[in-house]
C-alpha cells in the first residue's frame, strides 16, 4: 500500500499513481482527486496486481496552471507466499533465461516438453529467495514450440510457452 501526504496548497490537484518495472518507463495506474479545502490530506492506494519482482512507484501531482510535480521513486518487491515464474526471455544463441521468484528456498523440477507432448529436458532446481535466474540451454532442440513446466513437490505446476526460432 502506498501512503502519501498532500499539502493542499494547489486547488483541484490530482495525484496520479505511476508504476514501472525498470524505474524509468512509468505507466499511469490510478488517479486520486485530492480533497479540496484541506491544508493537508493523508492519501493511500493499493496495487492489486503488482508486477513480479520489483515494482517502482512514483506519484505525479497535477494541478491546473502549475507544473507537474513528481515524488521520489520508491520500489517495493512483490512479496507472495510460495513461488512463481517471473520472466522468461531469450538471450543470444540458443539460451533462454528463466527467472523464478520465491519467498523461501524451494525445490522444484523444471521440464521442457515439445508440441507433441514429449519431454525433452528435465532438471531439478533449488531456488533461493527472492529470485533466481536459471539459464536454459536449448541447443540441440529443433525449431518449434515448446512448453516449460515448473513443478513443486506439492504438485503445483506453472507453464510458459517457448518458441525456438
Amino acid at each position: 500500500m502506498l501512503h502519501w501526504t498532500e499539502d493542499g496548497e494547489a486547488e483541484q490537484a490530482v495525484s496520479v499513481i505511476q508504476r514501472s518495472a525498470d524505474g524509468f518507463s512509468f505507466e499511469d495506474l490510478s488517479r486520486e482527486n485530492n480533497p479540496a479545502g484541506l491544508s493537508t490530506a493523508e492519501l493511500s492506494w493499493t496495487d492489486e496486481n503488482p508486477l513480479p519482482g520489483k515494482n517502482f512507484y512514483r506519484i505525479k501531482i497535477t494541478a491546473q496552471g502549475q507544473t507537474d510535480f513528481y515524488s521520489p521513486v520508491v520500489f517495493i518487491t512483490d512479496t507472495y507466499p510460495g513461488w512463481k515464474i517471473g520472466r522468461l526471455y531469450p538471450s543470444p544463441g540458443t539460451q533462454w533465461n528463466l527467472e523464478i521468484l520465491s519467498a523461501k528456498t524451494t525445490r522444484l523440477v523444471l521440464r521442457v516438453i515439445d508440441a507433441s507432448g514429449k519431454q525433452v529436458l528435465t532438471r531439478p532446481l533449488s531456488v533461493n529467495p527472492p529470485s533466481q535466474l536459471i539459464p536454459l540451454n536449448l541447443q540441440g532442440l529443433s525449431k518449434g514450440e515448446y512448453f516449460l513446466q515448473v513443478i513443486s513437490p506439492q504438485g503445483e505446476k506453472k507453464v510458459r510457452a517457448i518458441i525456438k526460432p
